[in-house]
């Protein structure tokens, strides 16, 4: 496990202990917040290109996403001939477990900004601190490796 996965998890447990004492202030906010937190405490600049810089600040959407501007056909050996589109969230863990999600749409559609998705529960005021919590779970079995199954 890479360095910047293992800062990941550590990140989004921060996150879920923050979420549990009420200590999160606005998500969204917060996620760039504990990003520069988690790199200070491991020593890593968080304002250089071999830092916590992940597209979305999210490990998935920087090392996973296929991003066709910048790796065109050749990422996985996959082109847009065998059903994929020409970028999106087809090979994210988070995405692929979600019931709604669907690879051929990939290009408009982000399996994060799907209702139920852990990373929009996490984002939501109107959920419980528990059900917060379950989502942050979800993301860190899958930045582990671990399978995930989202029920939305």
């Amino acid at each position: 496990m890479t360095k910047e996965r293992k800062i990941a998890i550590e990140m989004w447990e921060d996150i879920k202990q923050r979420i549990l004492t009420d200590t999160l202030p606005r998500p969204r906010e917060s996620f760039y917040l504990n990003k520069i937190l988690i790199a200070k405490e491991h020593g890593v600049s968080s304002d250089t290109s071999c830092s916590i810089k992940w597209n979305n600040a999210c490990w998935f959407c920087q090392y996973v996403r296929r991003d066709y501007n910048h790796f065109g056909d050749f990422w996985e050996g996959m082109d847009k001939g065998k059903g994929l589109g020409e970028e999106g969230c087809n090979l994210c863990p988070l995405a692929k477990a979600h019931p709604d999600y669907n690879p051929s749409d990939a290009q408009h559609d982000c399996g994060c900004n799907l209702f139920g998705s852990p990373f929009y529960i996490v984002c939501s005021h109107y959920r419980s601190k528990e059900e917060r919590a379950a989502a942050c779970d979800l993301i860190i079995k899958a930045l582990k490796g671990e399978p995930i199954t989202i029920e939305a």
